[in-house]
């Protein structure tokens, strides 16, 4: 698997810092984060403009192509593949893809509903440390990367789901 590049590796860190996760627990992160993704005021504004950022990750179309890339990262991700096992066992790769396809849209302002349970319950018990959430993190990274999103609607985006720690990690 391709390693990141300094740039995007650096992004993952800001990100990480900017959501408590590096150098401190996943309880301290939750304190400031709530449940589930949000539309930002970024997001928000970017919609009244015109200009949103589902349309700058190329709509639906753009976001599959980065949730395809995304999914066979983890699956080349020795750190977390594991953890995907039982859904390839049980068939279920199509619909955890196209779950994560409507949680990007419907975080980035697109027109579409995320139909799947919530964070904390679809990962209780699985034991998902900071560590893991960062490969998870860099995956994504790198699935922008391979399709040119640019900095400002990776970041956004990041900002978007970063909520999604508080209720994934459950060992600091």
């Amino acid at each position: 698997m391709p390693e990141l590049s300094n740039e995007s590796r650096q992004l993952v860190q800001r990100y990480l810092s900017r959501r408590g996760l590096l150098g401190a627990s996943a309880a301290a992160a939750g304190a400031s984060l709530f449940f589930g993704f949000a539309r930002t005021r970024d997001i928000q504004a970017q919609q009244l403009t015109g200009d949103s950022l589902y349309d700058q990750l190329g709509g639906i179309v753009g976001i599959t192509k980065v949730i395809q890339d995304f999914v066979a990262n983890v699956a080349a991700d020795d750190r977390i593949v594991h953890f995907f096992v039982p859904a390839v066992q049980a068939g279920r790769i199509p619909r955890l893809t196209e779950l994560l396809i409507q949680q990007v849209a419907a975080a980035s302002g697109g027109p579409v509903t995320y139909t799947g349970g919530s964070m904390k319950a679809v990962h209780a018990g699985m034991g998902i440390t900071t560590a893991d959430f960062t490969a998870l993190v860099e995956d994504l990274v790198m699935a922008m990367d391979a399709n040119n999103v640019p900095a400002g609607p990776k970041n956004t985006l990041l900002g978007a789901l970063g909520p999604l720690a508080a209720d994934i990690v459950e060992v600091p």
